[in-house]
């Protein structure tokens, strides 16, 4: 499926935060020992697996939606790294990983 509709940018959207708030909890989590981030946690990526199993219904293939997923979900695990947890990054941290997960993407249209 080549067209992005508005229900599929929804989905790739509901997806891609499903992950991050799932990412954002974690530490919150303790290795799963408080009973509230973890449920946060799994609430997030139980979500973001349904709504990627919408996307594999509504006919995104896998081959286009990993490529999407691999460049957007690594660079919102950064983001929310540096800006929600206060993580040091360096300009050449953030290259190499933008041109990473540029590369991982660009590998699975091929």
């Amino acid at each position: 499926m080549g067209v992005f509709t508005p229900n599929v940018i929804g989905l790739i959207f509901g997806t891609v935060v499903g992950q991050l708030v799932g990412v954002g909890f974690l530490p919150a989590s303790k290795g799963f020992t408080e009973p509230l981030p973890t449920i946060f946690v799994l609430a997030s990526f139980s979500a973001a697996m349904f709504f990627m199993a919408r996307l594999i219904h509504a006919g995104v293939n896998l081959g286009m939606m990993v490529p999407i997923m691999s460049v957007l979900v690594p660079m919102g695990a950064l983001a929310v790294g540096v800006f929600v947890y206060g993580e040091a990054i360096s300009l050449l941290k953030f290259g190499i990983v933008f041109v990473a997960v540029c590369l991982i993407g660009v590998a699975n249209l091929v």
